[in-house]
Formats: structure tokens, sequence, C-alpha cells
């Protein structure tokens, strides 16, 4: 979640197919591959959510620092989507802690 806005974000890139390829790219990266991936960590983290509760807050700290070093200013839009994808980490991981407390619960009870 670092490198790629700096490589899809050049502002050297002067051409307009290329141009148009990384935005094509970028909307695809912040809509579907960046909220998937923090999906999976939610998921990851939710059998031990109490010890891990920080993991989620690494890449999107990351992903900041890459804005912050392509961009001279950070724009306020911009940081809705780490502080989104912050949330669908940590709201991932508190819903799987949470279904699997609940079977742990239902465990020994039975179900007929």
């Amino acid at each position: 979640m670092f490198g790629l806005p700096a490589l899809i974000l050049n502002p050297s890139v002067n051409d307009a197919n290329v141009y148009f390829l990384c935005t094509i790219v970028w909307v695809l990266m912040t809509n579907a591959i960046h909220p998937l991936f923090m999906v999976f960590i939610g998921i990851f983290i939710g059998a031990q959510f109490n010890k891990l509760w920080f993991v989620p807050i690494i890449p999107v700290a990351l992903f900041t620092a890459a804005i912050w070093v392509v961009f001279s200013n950070i724009i306020p839009q911009i940081m809705m989507y780490p502080l989104g994808y912050l949330a669908v980490g940590e709201i991932a991981g508190l819903l799987t802690f949470l279904v699997k407390k609940q079977k742990i619960k239902n465990k020994g009870k039975d179900n007929g």
C-alpha cells in the first residue's frame, strides 16, 4: 500500500494514454483492491482482536505516508480513503471476533 500511489501518481507523466491507464488503475486500487486487502486483514486478526487491533493501522499509515510523499500538500478529500480503509479493517476484525466468540458460546448447546 506504500509504493503504489508513488508509481501511479507520478507527476512526470505527460502522455494521455499513460495518464488514462494510471487513472483506471488508481480507481481500481482505491475502490476494490485496497478495501478487500483491509477486509482480509480484519478477518485474519479477528481470532485475536483484543491483541491485534492495531494491525490495520499499519497499512493505512503506509498508504498515508505514500500520499504525503507523492503530493506536496495533503488534500482532505484524499485523506478520506485511508480513514475508510481503517474503518473497514477494524469493523471486519470486530465482526470476525464477535462471530467466533458466538460460535464458541453456542458450541455446547443443542441446535435442534
